[in-house]
């Protein structure tokens, strides 16, 4: 191997490459659809939908390359560094006093089924030289973890989500999104085939031959998963965690740092480190493995000799604790609210007492019941609200096409048009719904879109509405805003929009023709594209490296569908999943799921932190292979698996 052949030396070459491989995309995706259009089993309907996606695509030539090797390069950015903390304005309230509930949409989800698609066809057609790619890099130096498959920084669920952000990037609607992505299906996967062959080209090109490696039995955590625990009792203390070092994470006590301690402890100390910096537990957390530590100092050599057995709850303690540390963010005001409520558990531990078997137990039971605690907030509340935005997004489609057929008929400016059919849509379902057709809010809000019109057609024609009209219409437009729980900054905005236009400030801009604008990225060089995140050897975030229950991918016959009915009844508050969500791989656990099973809600470190999913979504998901149980314990085995050296 070359001295110059490293982690950073190779991201320098993917990068130099993403150009040809981008546009090769973006040409065959063109291709692809073309080819759709004259083909004699495609409904007309598909045709359609394809020729609106290929003219998309045709007045942007060149744009969409540009986009995706940005995407892609900052995909691969998020990767590698630590989880960022939620977006606190997009948290949305789960009681009926703000009832915009943080339901998945259909929409969302049928694009994230359709990039989980993407993804499996790229994994099909590259699983083979990705293997051999990920063997190689685990030998490079400055690599971002020390386990193989995530040594190489390009994976088919990185490449396709990048390719549907690219999408979202340059402004596409979901009606187009959703046949791009279709067609570019076996396109994506063979120019990302070639692209991998050409870095595995390169690695040999540096001198990088694959080390020999020797397989070891599968384990499955919660049998015979605590494989690694047998060796990290046998493991002489230094013939591991050389290349971890001590940064990253507070956790370790005094007397451990000193050397002073029993070479088992120094090692459950190193474990605990390790599976907190996998976690990115944050500052509020290392708190809590340190006194969970310190316990472990005051073990005697018997109760010290009882870890040996994988049943030991302390093992599931420990486990546990990453789990509920791996779906928050270490920034997020949640962690340290998790931190605090572990206070009480820690005390009962700390009690002058042995540590006994059921001690651990004890402690474990606390843990388990962290998720599912909605304070004040009633679960029967959680599930009617949740039916009735159900209720209310199944009316949406209905309601919004009646509106857009009324729109049809009258030219109306753009921002008008936009905020009919989306804000006012929502308003209008939301009271249906609660209140009624026949209700008097019902009514005045419906009524509210044809004065609206009136009112825009007497501005085209020079006479702006009397200021009585104006905020009669202002107001029914803020209260019905207010009413259906719209964030306090979305109505004034609106508000001041509809105020803009009705007092004639904005005539002439609002009433001409909008055309679309492109917008055009800058191109992409490797010096904007390779300024990567300090890496020392332990770094790599690894958001989707977690081994899972395998998914069933049959046809969906009756089997399926009662695997996947089995599947769903045992969903359990407090299980570890991963789950397909807006076109991403995420880490959620499940902590709330209506009595009636018909809605799941998920924490995570994805978008808001909240996913709630209706039954029938999670369903799909589920039959797609895009929603799998993480098994109990695989924190701690990734962890093991860190640390220990591999077998010979």
């Amino acid at each position: 191997m070359t001295r110059s052949c490293n982690f950073q030396a190779l991201w320098l070459h993917v990068v130099e490459g993403l150009p040809v491989w981008a546009a090769g995309v973006e040409r065959g995706t063109k291709d692809s659809l073309l080819n759709s259009l004259s083909s004699p089993w495609e409904h007309a309907g598909g045709r359609g939908e394809a020729s609106q996606a290929l003219s998309w695509l045709k007045a942007r030539h060149g744009v969409v390359a540009q986009a995706l090797v940005r995407a892609l390069a900052q995909r691969v950015k998020e990767e590698l560094s630590p989880a960022k903390a939620p977006d606190l304005q997009m948290r949305e309230f789960l009681l009926d006093s703000s009832p915009m509930l943080s339901l998945m949409d259909e929409s969302s989800m049928q694009e994230g089924i359709e990039t989980g698609r993407l993804a499996q066809q790229v994994t099909h057609l590259t699983e083979n030289t990705l293997r051999e790619l990920r063997t190689l890099c685990a030998m490079l130096p400055g690599r971002p973890m020390h386990e193989p498959e995530l040594a190489y920084p390009l994976s088919p669920a990185i490449v396709a989500e990048s390719f549907s952000q690219a999408l979202v990037d340059l402004g596409a609607e979901p009606e187009l999104r959703l046949p791009i992505l279709r067609a570019a299906a076996s396109v994506l996967g063979s120019q990302t085939l070639q692209m991998f062959e050409r870095h595995l080209q390169w690695l040999r090109d540096q001198g990088l031959r694959p080390a020999s490696a020797s397989i070891r039995p599968a384990s499955a955590i919660g049998g015979t998963a605590y494989v690694g625990i047998e060796r990290l009792f046998s493991a002489p203390p230094g013939e591991f965690l050389g290349a971890i070092g001590s940064s990253g994470s507070a956790v370790g006590s005094v007397a451990t740092q000193a050397g002073l301690s029993p070479p088992l402890v120094r090692k459950l100390e190193q474990l605990t480190r390790v599976l907190a910096r996998q976690s990115h537990a944050g500052a509020a957390m290392d708190s809590v493995w340190r006194r969970l530590l310190a316990q472990v100092e005051r073990l005697s050599p018997k109760e010290l000799s009882a870890l040996r057995q994988s049943t030991h709850p302390f093992w599931r303690l420990l486990d546990r604790l990453a789990a509920l540390s791996a779906v928050q963010s270490p920034n997020d005001p949640d962690m340290r609210e998790l931190a605090a409520r572990l206070g009480p558990m820690l005390a009962e531990l700390e009690r002058p007492q042995e540590l006994s078997l059921e001690a651990f137990d004890s402690a474990l039971s606390e843990l388990d019941s962290v998720p599912g605690d909605f304070g004040d907030t009633r679960p029967a509340e959680l599930e009617t609200a949740f039916d009735m935005e159900s209720k209310r997004r199944e009316m949406e489609p209905t309601v919004r096409a009646q509106l857009a057929d009324q729109l049809h008929k009258t030219p109306v400016p753009d921002d008008v048009r936009q905020f009919l059919q989306g804000p006012w849509v929502q308003v209008m379902t939301h009271t249906l719904v609660r209140q009624g057709p026949g209700s008097p809010s019902a009514l005045r809000y419906m009524n509210l879109v044809p004065d609206l019109l009136t009112a825009v057609g007497r501005l085209r024609r020079g006479a702006v509405p009397t200021l009585i009209e104006r905020q009669a219409l202002l107001d029914a437009a803020r209260e019905g805003m207010m009413a259906a729980g719209f964030a306090m900054h979305q109505v004034d905005g609106h508000v001041a929009d509809l105020t803009r236009l009705l007092s004639g400030i904005e005539k002439i801009s609002l009433m001409g023709l909008s055309s679309t604008v492109v917008v055009v990225p800058s191109a992409p060089t490797v010096g904007d594209l390779s300024g990567l995140p300090e890496l020392h050897g332990d770094e790599w975030a690894g958001h989707a490296e977690l081994a899972t229950v395998p998914m069933a991918m049959d046809e969906d016959d009756d089997h399926s569908l009662v695997e996947r009915e089995a599947w769903l009844d045992g969903l359990k508050v407090g299980d570890l999943c991963r789950l397909m969500l807006q076109g991403r791989w995420v880490t959620a656990l499940l902590n709330w799921r209506s009595d009636n099973g018909q809605f799941f809600m998920f924490k995570s470190r994805r978008g808001s932190g909240a996913h709630t999913i209706t039954r029938h979504m999670l369903n799909r998901l589920r039959a797609e292979g895009l929603a799998t149980k993480v098994e109990p314990g695989q924190m701690l085995a990734r962890a093991l698996e860190t640390m220990l050296p591999p077998e010979a």
